[in-house]
């Protein structure tokens, strides 16, 4: 007996013959995983809102003309994705599929403190630990 997702992919392969099995089956995952996270990002009424929420903060503190290197800004960006899937988890009650509250929020640490580290590296401020305490 076929599971319920052996059922299902067997009748993509049937729509579309000519393709590599694997393929499939990679397509499959795919599928599955943008599914579970968008559960966890996004709304129902709107699988692409976490984009417009973190664009929107882009816009709001006018991300884009910072006078900051590139990799900074990217940090940022991720930093933002990972608090707002936060948000997004304890606004509606969500119980997440991927990464809980606890990852998204060590992930938000993470890279604040990797923005910490570029920035010094681009030289524009010098953080040490010490500096922080005192």
């Amino acid at each position: 007996m076929m599971t319920e997702r052996e059922e299902n992919l067997a009748k993509i392969q049937e729509m579309f013959p000519h393709g590599h099995r694997d393929f499939y089956r990679i397509m499959f995952d795919l599928m599955d995983l943008h599914n579970r996270k968008n559960h966890d990002y996004a709304s129902d009424e709107n699988p692409l809102s976490n984009f417009t929420r973190v664009g929107e903060l882009c816009d709001k503190y006018d991300v884009w003309n910072w006078k900051v290197d590139s990799s900074v800004k990217v940090a940022v960006i991720y930093k933002l994705k990972q608090f707002d899937a936060f948000m997004n988890l304890l606004q509606y009650g969500k119980t997440a599929m991927v990464e809980g509250v606890s990852s998204r929020l060590k992930d938000v640490s993470v890279y604040s403190v990797l923005e910490i580290v570029l920035l010094n590296e681009a030289d524009k401020l010098k953080i040490t630990a010490d500096s922080l305490v005192s």
